[in-house]
């Protein structure tokens, strides 16, 4: 498997029948990666999944959040992603790390989902831990997640 989060996060969309590509982009310039809207790496879509998934791809850490927790504080200030979930869209942070697993060292996904409740309209992300699962109410997110999430109001 790919070496680079954002290779290892194309990789594991492809497999589950998402089409899935690229849409950070690179300005050789200032030598800088600029994600899509600010907060997407990659775009995917796909038969029986609503809207468009968007996600950003980074690394995890087997002794802590690795750059998950930088990744969710920029997120969760970032304009316009509110307004990409209120469209029916998706937004999840892939942090891969590596874990013991039958001798050998294999990568694990950690997903974190975030998405918008009305009332209040606050924007919130739920930790998925090392599983990707299809949950749908905020009640199964939130049991799912062990109760970890964070809320912002805008």
């Amino acid at each position: 498997m790919a070496s680079k989060p954002l290779q290892r996060s194309l990789d594991l969309l492809r497999q589950s029948g998402y089409t899935a590509d690229v849409a950070e982009r690179y300005n050789s310039f200032c030598r800088r990666r600029f994600d899509l809207w600010g907060f997407a790496d990659i775009v995917a879509f796909g038969a029986g999944w609503p809207g468009v998934l968007a996600v950003q791809a980074c690394r995890g850490s087997t002794s802590g959040g690795g750059d998950v927790a930088t990744h969710i504080t920029k997120i969760m200030a970032t304009p316009g992603l509110a307004e990409f979930l209120e469209c029916g869209n998706r937004f999840e942070i892939f942090a891969w790390s590596q874990r013991q697993k039958n001798g050998r060292q294999i990568w694990v996904p950690r997903i974190v989902r975030f998405e918008v409740h009305a009332e209040p309209r606050r924007l919130a992300c739920f930790d998925q831990g090392e599983r990707m699962t299809a949950c749908q109410s905020k009640e199964s997110l939130i049991q799912a997640s062990g109760g970890k999430f964070s809320e912002q109001e805008f």
